[in-house]
């Protein structure tokens, strides 16, 4: 009985390390674009897909990927769907305001301003929590909290003279204990969010971290940064050379390992179910696929010509999308040999 028992473990093990290894990402569809695409992402409910360019944004409609809206308003670099598919926001470039749409119409129901009141500081970037109790957003030194539904303001961060903890990317954690911030003095901060609290402090003495995301099952911290070129300038500013991946583990905050050769400028992700991290390899238009906790390289995806500008997963996993300078939108099923 021991025998058989030990041998029906070994089978479910192997089973579950053999089903990553099987798994495929199967091109579905190509979407074409007039115009480079910027950004990309899915509604967390499966229904909506959203590609936005230098002239409009999308919002395409799953299975079948059909567009439903075109959304008014160019060059919405960051958007996001909110974690109960309620809301969407995008930050528009050009007039540097957010829009905040109500699901499922993507009806307009406000315009939030810059905090800055300063056309010539941008906005970096928008968040919801992941319990969908408030939006954020952000500029270079100012951010600023709204509730919801009501979006009204509810806190401001400051940092006038960019010495405290003003954040350029940031990430919460899925079991909604933790958030990561890269200040504006390139220090990745871990907080508390119920006290917000700083519980950690990362610095990279020789490198530049440019982005950040925890796991799904908020085992891992990665953390993509670049190395500065040593003596070497642009007038007064650094250059750089090799990027990477650092993953810590959490809540330990440990560094457990190092991944070469990732973009430095499209941030990588976590597979929803945690089991895969995708990445842009540097400079290049190919995707590397790696599966954890071994972070082994099993596929690497070639399927566009240009370089890769924006990568997502569908909240249930079934679809991964990749948008490039080639005007295509790759969206892939992503299924494994025992399905």
């Amino acid at each position: 009985m021991k025998i058989i028992a030990i041998l029906r473990i070994c089978f479910i093990l192997s089973f579950a390390f053999s089903s990553v290894q099987a798994q495929e990402f199967k091109l579905v569809k190509t979407l074409y674009n007039q115009h480079d695409a910027y950004n990309i992402c899915f509604s967390p409910n499966g229904k909506f897909f959203a590609v936005s360019s230098d002239e409009e944004t999308s919002i395409y409609s799953l299975p079948d990927f059909g567009v439903v809206k075109k959304l008014v308003g160019p060059y919405n670099y960051y958007m996001s769907f909110s974690p109960f598919s309620n809301y969407f926001s995008c930050v528009n470039n050009k007039d540097n305001q957010v829009r905040v749409y109500r699901l499922p119409t993507f009806q307009l129901i406000k315009t939030l301003t810059n905090p800055s009141k300063n056309d010539l500081i941008k906005l970096r970037r928008i968040n919801f929590d992941k319990k969908e109790r408030f939006i954020e957003i952000t500029t270079e030194a100012i951010i600023e909290l709204f509730s919801l539904p009501n979006l009204e303001i509810v806190k401001t961060f400051v940092d006038i003279n960019n010495t405290s903890s003003i954040v350029r990317e940031r990430d919460y954690s899925q079991n909604g204990k933790y958030f990561a911030a890269i200040n504006s003095r390139f220090i990745v901060e871990i907080y508390s969010i119920e006290d917000y609290e700083l519980v950690e402090g990362l610095k990279f003495p020789s490198e530049m971290p440019r982005s950040l995301c925890f796991s799904p099952d908020g085992k891992f911290l990665a953390v993509q940064t670049e190395d500065f070129e040593p003596n070497k300038t642009i007038g007064d500013i650094p250059t750089f050379q090799a990027s990477k991946t650092k993953f810590y583990s959490m809540p330990e905050i440990k560094l457990v390992r190092t991944l070469l050769d990732n973009s430095e400028v499209v941030p990588s992700i976590f597979s929803p179910d945690g089991r895969l991290f995708v990445s842009v390899a540097h400079s290049e238009n190919i995707v590397k696929v790696y599966s954890l906790p071994e972070f082994k390289l099993f596929k690497a995806i070639t399927d566009h010509t240009d370089f890769v500008r924006a990568i997502a997963f569908s909240e249930n996993g079934q679809y991964f999308a990749s948008a490039a300078q080639d005007k295509k939108v790759n969206i892939y099923r992503v299924t494994s040999a025992f399905e």
